[in-house]
């Protein structure tokens, strides 16, 4: 990942969680 900031791995995990 380019971007390594915490809000952008939450973004990321909400997203993930989304798509179950």
């Amino acid at each position: 990942m380019v971007v390594d900031c915490l809000d952008c791995l939450v973004y990321m995990a909400i997203v993930s969680l989304q798509y179950l």
